[in-house]
């Protein structure tokens, strides 16, 4: 390896977006110092050919298909020379600066990742990176609502996942806790899952509110995957995170009577068609959920967290 970050960005027909942002990008980042990769989910519209003539100096991680976030990000980051990864999602508007806050959070070899600042200009500004996740109705709920009800930070704390539109992270520690997994493509929950291992295993997350980009969020996923598919694999992934990840007995005991039995027992094709779809993964599912290790307890982690469930308020 030879460059200090990584900046890997996936995109899928992502042209217009990239054009827009991969500006700020390349003005606010040393070549010296570090590459921007773009892996491509096998697009069908001219996005190669296009970064080739317009951003000769992006590396490009050409896939053969939209094979998901979690397969993208993996393959760019096998494909990296950096000591950091930086995931940024390619509707992300990076401003000056941005780095070197997050950099010196690894002085400290307990940290695993570090999320930047994300706001929502088109949400108010909205803060989507300060997370927690709290066990309840028989599962994990990740949610990042607190900031509509309690002051940003202005300095570095503890959340419970990094987004991974904008999650820098030790590559190390990436590939010692197996990458993101590929059982929750096309999206959603695979950054959750990762920060969760990493919490399990002692080391930590973090927000850095002097690292900023802006997010003008889901600007893939609403237009190329319909609302019905999205809510089902939102499902699917609920299950795949609870089966893989958590072995507290009374939760999973929770887990089954609050959730899995009532969702069985009361109609609904989304959470039937959800649940189906964990189900046939199942083997694989388990097969790696023997293979986690954990230093803190399920129980553990999420009290890190508990202060917060009073601003979880709509």
């Amino acid at each position: 390896m030879n460059k200090k970050v990584s900046i890997i960005i996936p995109s899928y027909n992502g042209k217009c977006l990239l054009a827009k942002n991969l500006p700020s990008i390349i003005q606010n980042t040393d070549p010296d110092q570090h590459e921007i990769i773009v892996v491509d989910n096998g697009s069908t519209d001219d996005s190669i050919e296009f970064l080739k003539v317009s951003f000769p100096q992006i590396k490009i991680v050409a896939l053969d298909n939209n094979y998901g976030f979690s397969h993208a990000c993996n393959a760019a980051a096998k494909a990296s020379l950096g000591k950091f990864l930086y995931f940024l999602n390619n509707d992300m508007e990076v401003t000056a600066g941005f780095l070197p806050p997050l950099i010196q959070h690894f002085e400290d070899p307990a940290v695993f990742a570090v999320s930047s600042k994300i706001l929502q200009p088109h949400n108010k500004m909205f803060n989507e990176a300060i997370t927690m996740a709290h066990f309840a109705g028989g599962c994990p709920n990740p949610d990042n609502r607190i900031s509509r009800n309690m002051a940003s930070p202005v300095s570095s704390i503890e959340i419970m996942y990094a987004c991974g539109g904008a999650m820098f992270c030790d590559r190390s520690k990436f590939w010692e806790l197996g990458g993101f997994d590929e059982l929750y493509d096309p999206f959603y929950w695979e950054d959750f899952d990762l920060s969760y291992q990493a919490w399990k295993q002692g080391y930590k997350v973090l927000y850095e509110p002097n690292s900023l980009v802006y997010h003008q969020h889901g600007q893939t996923t609403k237009k190329y995957w319909g609302a019905n598919f999205v809510r089902i694999i939102t499902i699917r992934n609920r299950y795949i995170f609870t089966w893989k990840n958590i072995t507290d007995p009374f939760m999973l005991l929770s887990h089954f009577f609050q959730l899995v039995l009532i969702k069985i027992i009361v109609p609904n094709y989304f959470e039937w068609a959800g649940l189906w779809k964990a189900i046939k993964l199942l083997p694989k599912i388990l097969k790696k959920r023997k293979t986690l290790k954990a230093k803190l307890t399920d129980r553990q982690v999420f009290e890190k967290f508990a202060h917060w469930i009073p601003y979880l308020k709509d």
